[in-house]
């Protein structure tokens, strides 16, 4: 056994050997508020929260109970836009508490005909009925509504965004009494310094980051922005998708050992906090890592026309004329070849002026997605884009690779009063043996 395989077995056997005994229980409470009426619901059955760092701006957060039939057509279906829901969530002796807006998207075939019933509540109160409703940050819903459009003189694109987000988030506490909540954002790649960066009428607080990045270009690695609901803070992130080596630029890691089916599954005791680093024991997804697959087919190079260049005029003279010069108009970005020496398809991104849009795509094919289970989590530790230290046991051997978390999917069952987490990672598809991840695990460790 080599050196990492037995600091991996070491850290499995850290991991799972933590208070042993100790109940791994994760359940929720739900509090339903309409109208300044309280409704405390006794069967509180699952919540489901979808966390998808790429595409969205804050959790989905599915909800499904049981109330009196009674109650509910005479007291939450008449305000049904108006209904607030707290929810208190324990997690292994942790308990956080959230108030959110609710969404009904489904109503138990109950309701329709005792809404046209002559019952009382009180006689509508014997049968239960099942309701699943959307829990919505408000904070995500006001920042669809706040302006940000104007012209700012002499700045970066990313200290525009800073900037206004800075001014949208202090607002919104004062406005509509939500909690404050700060900004994090990783510095952007594109320094320059722009005489005017024009932002449209209808631009909002939300849609900005998008509009610079495609516009003017923030980062190498397209750009996302989050807003947790259900962690460990109310911070509002802003980040690169795609870009690699990110370790000096988050605070909070996320270390994962991946294990099979069989190892894993006997397992109670399935994560670790070390100082900023949260160890993670998971079930590995049945994947090679070292398919380069992708990088042949889509490869990694770009070919585009300099829009600016072409502003300038890119002539140069020659004993036979005045010809263009192609050296100062096209753009050639060539990533990373595959082991073998491919380079694969050229690609061609028209005429631009943004190269940090373009370089986004070249970084896109530079890794592989993989989904992992961690059983008994507690995902409110998981912060959006964390880098990610990934170890894989696999046939005897250990794999090591470097990446980020880009989505998870969180279940809490509250009959079984359990929580599963299923993680998707962006990983890093290597090319040869000196991977940097294998530094990163040794600093971890």
């Amino acid at each position: 056994m080599d050196l990492t395989a037995k600091r991996l077995e070491g850290e499995l056997i850290a991991i799972s050997g933590i208070e042993p005994g100790k109940k791994r229980e994760a359940y929720a409470e739900l509090t339903l508020n309409v109208n300044g009426k309280e409704f405390i619901i006794d069967q509180f059955i699952s919540m489901d929260i979808n966390c998808d760092f790429v595409n969205a701006y804050s959790d989905k957060i599915m909800l499904v109970w049981n109330m009196p039939l009674g109650d509910f057509i005479y007291d939450i279906y008449p305000n049904r836009d108006d209904v607030t829901a707290t929810i208190t969530r324990y997690s292994i002796g942790n308990k956080h508490i959230e108030r959110l807006n609710l969404i009904f998207s489904e109503l138990d075939e109950k309701i329709e005909s005792g809404l046209v019933s002559k019952a009382s509540q009180n006689e509508l109160n014997q049968e239960m009925a099942r309701l699943k409703a959307e829990a919505v940050d408000r904070t995500i819903v006001k920042m669809r509504e706040v302006s940000v459009s104007g012209i700012a003189h002499n700045a970066s694109p990313g200290d525009v965004l800073a900037s206004k987000l800075m001014e949208s988030l202090h607002i919104l506490p004062s406005l509509y009494g939500l909690l404050p909540s700060g900004l994090k954002m990783v510095p952007g790649d594109n320094s320059r310094q722009y005489k005017n960066i024009v932002i449209p009428s209808d631009t909002t607080a939300l849609l900005l980051a998008r509009y610079l990045q495609d516009h003017y270009g923030i980062y190498n690695g397209g750009i996302g922005q989050y807003r947790r609901t259900f962690g460990t803070d109310s911070y509002y992130y802003i980040y690169p998708l795609f870009r690699p080596n990110l370790f000096g630029l988050f605070s909070n890691k996320l270390h994962i050992i991946a294990y099979t089916d069989a190892t894993a599954a006997g397992i109670d005791a399935t994560y670790a906090l070390d100082g900023d680093t949260l160890k993670v024991i998971v079930s590995n997804a049945p994947r090679n890592l070292d398919d380069e697959t992708k990088l042949r087919s889509l490869g990694q190079n770009i070919r585009s026309t300099e829009s600016d260049t072409i502003m300038r005029r890119p002539f140069e003279v020659a004993p036979d004329g005045v010809r263009v010069s192609e050296s100062n108009l096209q753009r050639k970005m060539q990533h990373k070849k595959t082991k073998t020496g491919e380079v694969g398809p050229v690609l061609n991104d028209g005429v631009t002026s943004n190269l940090y849009k373009t370089r986004s795509e070249v970084l896109l094919n530079d890794g592989v997605f993989v989904q992992v289970t961690w059983k008994n989590s507690n995902a409110r530790f998981l912060k959006p884009m964390m880098p990610v230290v990934y170890l894989e046991e696999r046939n005897g051997e250990v794999k090591q690779r470097e990446g980020l978390l880009h989505h998870c999917k969180i279940m809490l069952d509250n009959n079984s009063k359990s929580e599963v987490t299923v993680m998707t990672l962006f990983l890093k598809i290597p090319r040869d043996g000196n991977d940097k991840a294998k530094t990163m695990v040794q600093q971890l460790f």
